[in-house]
């Protein structure tokens, strides 16, 4: 194991000792060379005991039970999980966000650029979490997730919600087709482009497209931690540094929340 497992938590929402959540860095794994070390993925093309034992030493760091950690199927789509107890199916249900309300349950995302979004009401103990890249928030995953939310007892006003590591709009660049197809969304959405240097180029801020659309969906409070994945190698894990590297594949970032119970060893 290289270094100590380090989280990050919310700076001034989700202060409530009865909600568990962080937004893991890549330190304190298992995991050799590019997937050094905290890779979270098994759908990686990593070590498959080196990513089961990351999975579990960071549930320990955390003192929540390894079997009750739950990550969906990621396909950049707008399908939210509702759960009442643990999956039974032998794959992980294809989803890009889950929502609950029943004590015990860790709700789980991978990502390496893509946004992790922590949403929570704390009166209501109604919890989610969503896998938010430019497809999902493009397709309404945030909106479909706060729906969901409601659906079990939520109220927008009381969610709080914390945007965690992605890439920067400094960082993030993305053609023409994309800009226009979010342009054609809503005019307004051209507030999140900027022009690049390059023809027919944009950097696009992903974060400050996130905190609008919960705004506008009436969350009562919005956090967002500013931390960019793709200029930091040596806490996060960078699809798109990745690929600029010409890796041939990349770890992914685990970010969980979950409400307490009475097993809970902290």
């Amino acid at each position: 194991m290289s270094k100590k497992i380090s989280v990050i938590t919310s700076k001034k929402n989700l202060k409530n000792p009865n909600i568990i959540h962080g937004f893991f860095t890549r330190k304190g794994g298992e995991s050799k060379g590019i997937y050094n070390s905290l890779n979270c993925s098994l759908r990686s093309k990593d070590n498959f005991l080196h990513v089961n034992n990351n999975r579990k030493n960071a549930m320990e760091f955390l003192s929540l039970q390894t079997n009750m950690l739950l990550t969906p199927n990621q396909i950049h789509g707008k399908r939210v999980l509702v759960l009442k107890k643990k999956w039974r199916s032998q794959s992980d249900p294809k989803a890009d966000a889950i929502v609950t309300k029943k004590s015990g349950l860790v709700l789980g995302i991978l990502t390496a650029d893509c946004a992790p979004v922590i949403l929570c009401d704390e009166k209501t103990k109604v919890i989610g979490i969503a896998h938010a890249g430019w497809k999902g928030v493009f397709l309404g995953v945030l909106e479909s997730t706060v729906n969901k939310m409601e659906n079990i007892g939520a109220k927008r006003s009381n969610i709080k919600a914390v945007i965690g590591p992605c890439i920067s709009k400094k960082f993030y660049e993305v053609g023409n087709d994309l800009f226009q197809k979010f342009v054609k969304k809503s005019p307004k959405n051209k507030s999140f482009f900027t022009v690049s240097k390059k023809h027919s180029r944009y950097m696009f801020d992903l974060a400050g497209c996130i905190c609008e659309i919960l705004k506008k969906l009436n969350i009562g409070n919005v956090e967002n931690l500013s931390l960019d994945t793709f200029s930091n190698p040596k806490n996060f894990f960078s699809c798109r540094r990745s690929i600029r590297k010409k890796e041939n594949d990349f770890g992914r970032n685990l970010s969980v929340i979950t409400l307490k119970n009475s097993k809970h060893r902290g």
